[in-house]
């Protein structure tokens, strides 16, 4: 059974030279998604960038300058990142296929 995953993962890899992982994908994403929404909840504390909090507040509810905001901001943007990420990467290797 071993042999015939490693024949098919290698099809594969040939013809699409190579399948991405989900999951992992998925962790990049969110978490470089939620350190930059957290980072730009807290500099919108002084009054940095009130465009992209008014954009951020009507995307995830309960975010917004301060430590609480930024920290409901985070795990709004680990899950949303987290999400978009697997998606991408589950399209992708199921478009890849050969």
């Amino acid at each position: 059974m071993a042999k015939r995953k490693k024949a098919k993962a290698s099809a594969m890899a040939s013809c699409c030279g190579s399948m991405l992982c989900p999951k992992c994908l998925g962790l990049s994403i969110g978490l470089i998604w939620a350190i930059a929404v957290f980072v730009m909840s807290m500099l919108s504390a002084t009054g940095y960038s009130p465009t992209f909090m008014s954009i951020i507040n009507e995307t995830y509810l309960g975010t917004g300058p301060g430590l609480m905001g930024s920290l409901i901001g985070l795990a709004y943007g680990f899950v949303d990142g987290f999400i978009g990420g697997y998606l991408v990467a589950w399209v992708y290797n199921k478009i890849c296929k050969c």
